[in-house]
């Protein structure tokens, strides 16, 4: 038994009341003699020291005696005994809180008969008489037990104690029913507990669900639950570092989860979601948490390491949505969140520096992701208010984050513009017959009902390019490689498709005298080459939009990977462009999906000139420029003819 806890530490306390927990350390002890004891050391505690206090201690030891716990066939008809044993365990336990500064290796032999009691009375409450209130019994657990959390032993008894972590998740349940500022503290130590949890393994997280009310769900919501009550602005002099310190434990408790034994940290960014982690996105973590963020950013303490700290950890986890297999799905929702407010405003913070890496690197991971319908519908709504208000204010100006800021506003009122325009255009295509190549309104032609990629302006031409066309043969490999339908497309909606198709002819037209520059040049070094691959790389995360480059269509490393996603389609889109005499280009569109990056062929229709004069001013490079730099009469009706191009 621990020193403190033995009678001969009652001569700490004051004579009064030492009295009166002599005989409290009795057998055969009375409630009357354990409230009496409580009563006179509650009304004298504000005057006792902490080693006064702890005086206490014999007494609760020796009435929290787990002995006298009946079973529960007992609790049908419990005696006077038996009543009399769960009464004065009842007032121990509610005595605990003014207990401050109990020895922390007490704790190894008071916390068995703490626990033993602690859990009867919570599982049989409503049997049990003159029941302690809720969720002050809890409240007074949770200070009992934080005061142990330092003593790496008692910690450590505590943490595997069977039935403790269940019970943890139900007073967290019960957080936002507890009144301040009893509510900070307890949400404060909840965190610290988490912390120290092991949520790794099988065992605690099982029970914490089953204390969260038995779902993978329900412990999602008390976690977001919890996290609202930081949302809960608070009036200046309120907010404390533990609304941080609340944050940055929640988002370790739930990262902890989420990784298996064994991870690095970039693995663990491309992993899949755990069942957790998926139950606190469905409800709308996302957004809660960036809710939460502008709170701490916006508050008045919002300028020490801690903060920092607290903001670092939500940085991570908001990184780890936004950068995991399925993350491009969740920047719409982000952006709706408050994404572009917390890069703004955390920026412009004193401690700014110690997260402005985490928020530059969700710049630029992000910049990938705006060739999306979803995600720029998002931006186009959410961007401008950012960029009225908050972003044009001069601290964000001269802050170091600002030139990043330029880049990504820039990109996203790019493909901003591009939508406005794409929604009003009327769709074109072109017959897929090379030999007649018409271009008229998509509503002219009829599609194929098989591989629902090729485009007809009449049965003729539909006729003749089965057969004479070998579109026979190529029908059926279609569907993986074309923007088109197909199985391959299941997270790219025809909305997403249409807009990318857009994107890449909107960008076709704002780099054209460079693609041709660089296709001449590419010729008149390999004057071999029948076909061409212009590739429009949007997976770049640094200041440019695209990245534009050439290849060959026939030997080269993309034609290679183009070939083995889909060789029979890459085949037949190649056989076509060489046939068309330069009446269809094969241009590639390249962007993220998921951890990986996938390619499209956009072939562009356009007049044979185009590529006539390609080949031909590949012999006189020299001749694409006047001497004064600007593009000869040549080039330039090159390039206004290219431009009538579309993509199909």
């Amino acid at each position: 038994m621990h020193p403190a806890l033995h009678p001969d530490s009652l001569k700490a306390l004051p004579i009064s009341i030492r009295r009166l927990a002599v005989l409290a350390c009795k057998d055969g002890c009375t409630i009357e003699n354990v409230a009496r004891v409580r009563d006179a050391f509650v009304n004298h505690a504000q005057d006792l020291s902490p080693s006064q206090r702890n005086g206490l201690l014999p007494v609760l030891f020796h009435n929290l005696s787990p002995q006298p716990i009946p079973s529960p066939e007992q609790l049908e008809a419990i005696d006077s005994v038996t009543s009399d044993a769960i009464l004065r365990a009842t007032i121990c336990l509610d005595t605990t809180r003014f207990l401050h500064t109990i020895p922390q290796s007490a704790g190894i032999d008071l916390w068995p008969r703490v626990w033993a009691w602690s859990h009867f009375i919570a599982t049989y409450r409503e049997f049990l008489p003159e029941p302690p209130s809720q969720p002050h019994f809890e409240t007074y657990f949770i200070v009992l037990v934080g005061q142990f959390r330092a003593h790496e032993e008692t910690w450590a008894l505590i943490s595997r104690t069977p039935g403790f972590r269940a019970f943890l998740a139900e007073i967290w349940k019960i957080l936002p029913s507890v009144e301040e500022p009893q509510r900070e503290f307890i949400g404060r130590d909840i965190g610290n507990f988490l912390k120290g949890l092991r949520a790794r393994e099988a065992a605690t997280i099982e029970e914490l669900i089953d204390g969260a009310g038995g779902t993978v769900t329900d412990l999602a919501q008390v976690v977001i639950e919890h996290m609202k009550l930081v949302a809960e602005r608070p009036s200046p002099g309120k907010v404390s570092g533990s609304h941080t310190a609340d944050m940055a434990c929640l988002m370790f408790f739930i990262q902890e989860v989420d990784q298996h034994p064994g991870d690095d940290d970039s693995a663990w960014f491309l992993l899949p979601f755990s069942p957790l982690f998926k139950a606190f996105l469905r409800q709308d973590g996302l957004v809660t948490l960036l809710t939460v963020m502008q709170t701490l950013i916006q508050s008045d303490h919002s300028s020490g390491t801690d903060e920092a700290f607290g903001l670092a950890s939500c940085l991570l986890t908001v990184t780890r949505i936004l950068v995991a297999p399925i993350g491009v799905l969740f920047l719409s929702h982000a952006v709706s969140g408050g994404l572009l407010e917390v890069i703004v405003l955390g920026a412009t913070l004193r401690y700014s520096r110690i997260i402005l890496q985490q928020l530059r690197l969700l710049l630029r991971l992000t910049l990938p992701y705006m060739v999306f319908h979803g995600n720029i519908i998002a931006l186009e709504h959410f961007l401008p208010p950012v960029l009225n208000n908050i972003a044009s204010a001069e601290t964000f100006r001269h802050c170091p984050l600002f030139s990043d800021w330029e880049n990504y506003r820039k990109v996203a009122e790019q493909r901003i513009a591009v939508l406005h325009t794409w929604t009003m255009e009327n769709p074109q295509r072109a017959c897929n017959n090379i030999e007649c190549a018409s271009v008229d309104l998509k509503t002219s032609f009829k599609r194929c009902s098989g591989c629902r990629s090729s485009y007809y302006c009449s049965p003729e031409c539909q006729s003749a390019d089965w057969s004479m066309g070998r579109h026979r043969t190529a029908c059926r490999s279609y569907g993986t490689l074309t923007l088109h339908e197909g199985p391959a497309k299941t997270t790219f909606t025809r909305r997403e498709r249409d807009y990318l198709r857009a994107m890449l002819h909107h960008d076709y037209t704002i780099h054209v005298r460079k693609i041709y520059a660089e296709q001449i040049e590419f010729i008149a070094a390999n004057p071999a080459c029948s076909a061409l691959l212009t590739v429009f790389d949007y997976t770049c995360r640094e200041s440019s939009a695209v990245w534009i480059n050439i290849h060959s269509a026939t030997a080269s490393t993309l034609a290679t990977e183009l070939r083995e996603s889909s060789r029979d389609e890459y085949d037949d889109l190649l056989r076509r462009a060489q046939r068309s005499g330069g009446a269809m280009q094969l241009h590639v569109l390249r962007v993220v999906d998921g951890s990986n990056f996938v390619s499209f062929v956009i072939p562009l229709r356009c007049d044979t000139m185009v590529w006539d004069e390609v080949c031909a001013l590949s012999s006189s490079v020299d001749k694409i420029d006047n001497a004064d730099g600007q593009p000869t009469e040549r080039f330039q009706s090159l390039i206004e003819v290219a431009l009538k191009g579309i993509h199909v």
